[in-house]
């Protein structure tokens, strides 16, 4: 992986939000915002990409989000972003598509490429507290022509998804894989993986690339093709 590609996936998470979330730009970055959906973390973040933190922005990202009544919260993504997230112990990793499928499908699943959301993924398929606040941002990244989401097809019920954002950088960004739980240890997620990855190949030349902090989902990802970056090696030109 080169500093030029590097750059383009630094540009695409530093927009990814526009997707689901109003926006306001400042010098220092942007202020993401969603008051229909203000308990989403990823639509209601700061986007910091000044090269240094000051307190007059993170003074700034506290007025603005606490005059909305939302949590001000921030990402500060420059070129240090992904080594220095894992300093604080947020261990996800940066991978990127640049070998061979080995996923077998054994065509279980009947995947399509879904026109619009479809109600039955919030029940079979999202999780948690958040199900609603995802729910959302599903709904909102359908709405762009360059969102797409696959979902894997059991007897008529959705089991596994995986989303796919062709950004206007020259790179497609992976995200909103899931399976529901009961329907994991299936090897429902490989299939909606390998069919993501391959509909994005037959559709564009552009780099893939993901982020990850599930174990068991990366090794998914490797048997697809996908290996981690080292970024701190990347930065050093080693």
């Amino acid at each position: 992986m080169n500093k030029d590609l590097f750059e383009k996936i630094l540009k695409a998470e530093q927009n990814y939000p526009n997707l689901f979330s109003n926006f306001e730009k400042r010098d220092w970055g942007c202020l993401f915002f969603n008051e229909e959906n203000s308990g989403s973390y990823d639509s209601n973040s700061a986007i910091i990409t000044a090269d240094f933190l000051s307190d007059e922005i993170l003074s700034e990202i506290d007025t603005f989000y606490n005059e909305k009544n939302i949590t001000p919260r921030y990402k500060h993504i420059n070129q240090n972003y992904f080594t220095a997230e894992k300093e604080k112990n947020k261990d996800f990793r940066l991978m990127v598509q640049q070998g061979e499928v080995y996923i077998i499908s054994n065509s279980r699943l009947k995947i399509k490429i879904l026109e619009s959301y479809d109600e039955k993924i919030t029940e079979n398929i999202l999780l948690g507290s958040q199900k609603e606040y995802f729910r959302r941002v599903l709904i909102d990244s359908m709405k762009n022509e360059n969102y797409k989401l696959a979902v894997g097809y059991l007897f008529d019920e959705p089991v596994s998804m995986a989303g796919m954002w062709f950004s206007p950088y020259n790179v497609v960004r992976i995200d909103s894989v899931q399976t529901g739980i009961f329907f994991r240890s299936c090897g429902f997620a490989r299939e909606v993986v390998k069919f993501a990855t391959e509909y994005v190949k037959r559709e564009t030349k552009d780099e893939i690339y993901l982020l990850t902090d599930n174990p068991t989902a990366e090794r998914i990802y490797n048997q697809a093709g996908f290996v981690e970056i080292n970024t701190e090696k990347l930065l050093k030109g080693e």
